[in-house]
């Protein structure tokens, strides 16, 4: 990975106003993968997304690491459903033509 596919944890941690102890709790909870290269550790461009969504809920609704694991955990099994709902309703379409 190039480093400029990286963002270094410090200054992700001071444009998003959150600890470092945060970022790394979402690591340590593996909600989120960071790179270690030369001692400085760095959170990939490609999955800000993700962080950025753990960031949110943490910001707007108070909620600690552990509670965001549960939250990423029941948004996932969301998006999976929604998935499989979609998946269902192209099929039914098929019979209802």
């Amino acid at each position: 990975m190039e480093s400029n596919e990286l963002i270094p944890v410090q200054i992700f941690h001071l444009h998003y106003h959150v600890e470092e102890t945060f970022i790394t709790s979402l690591y340590d909870l593996q909600l989120i993968e960071i790179t270690t290269i030369d001692n400085v550790q760095y959170v990939a461009i490609t999955h800000l997304p993700q962080v950025e969504k753990l960031i949110r809920l943490h910001s707007d609704f108070n909620l600690d690491a552990d509670a965001l694991a549960i939250a990423a955990h029941l948004l996932e099994k969301v998006d999976t459903l929604q998935t499989e709902l979609n998946t269902l309703r192209s099929r039914l379409r098929v019979y209802e033509d």
